[in-house]
C-alpha cells in the first residue's frame, strides 16, 4: 500500500498539469491593466491649465489597450485631445486646428495644437497620477492628479 504522502503528490502533480493546457489563453491575461480613467484630472505641472476629461473607447481588456477622447476645459475654452493607452502607457496629443476643424467646425485648438505627449501611469500614488513628457520636447512634461 502507497503512503498517503505519495498518494497526495502525485494527486497535486495530476491537477497542475491538467489545469495548465484547460488554461487556454488565460495565462496571457497576466499582467494586462485597464485603468478607470473617469473623473476629472487636475494638471499638476505642466502648460496647460484646464481640467482634463477623459472618455475611454476601443477597450480591449484582454490586451490592456484602449482609445482616449479627452478634454481639457478652461474657464474660457476647451480643447480636444486624443490618445491612447496600453496597460500603463500613455500617449495624448492635442488635436491640431485642421483635426479640430474637422469635428466641431472650431478654427483653432490653442496653443498647444498638435502637441503629443506620452508617459506612464503612477497607480502607486493615491490618488492615480499620469506622468508624461512632450515628445518632440523633452524639457516639457505634464503631470496629471485624478480627481481631487
Amino acid at each position: 500500500m502507497k503512503s498517503i504522502s505519495s498518494v497526495l503528490s502525485a494527486a497535486a502533480l495530476f491537477l497542475t498539469v491538467s489545469c495548465g493546457d484547460s488554461l487556454g489563453d488565460l495565462g496571457s491575461l497576466v499582467g494586462n491593466y485597464v485603468h478607470n480613467f473617469s473623473n476629472q484630472w487636475e494638471v499638476i505641472k505642466g502648460k496647460p491649465t484646464g481640467l482634463f476629461f477623459f472618455n475611454v473607447s476601443n477597450v480591449d481588456s484582454t490586451k490592456g489597450t484602449g482609445n482616449l477622447d479627452i478634454n481639457e476645459n478652461t474657464p474660457g475654452e476647451t480643447f480636444l485631445l486624443k490618445g491612447t493607452f496600453d496597460n500603463l502607457k500613455v500617449s495624448i496629443h492635442y488635436l491640431t486646428d485642421d483635426e479640430r476643424k474637422a469635428i466641431d467646425g472650431v478654427d483653432s485648438n490653442g496653443a498647444l495644437a498638435g502637441t503629443a505627449y506620452s508617459g506612464l501611469l503612477d497607480t502607486l500614488r493615491k490618488p492615480v497620477i499620469l506622468r508624461m513628457v512632450n515628445t518632440a520636447d523633452g524639457t516639457d512634461s505634464l503631470v496629471l492628479k485624478q480627481g481631487f
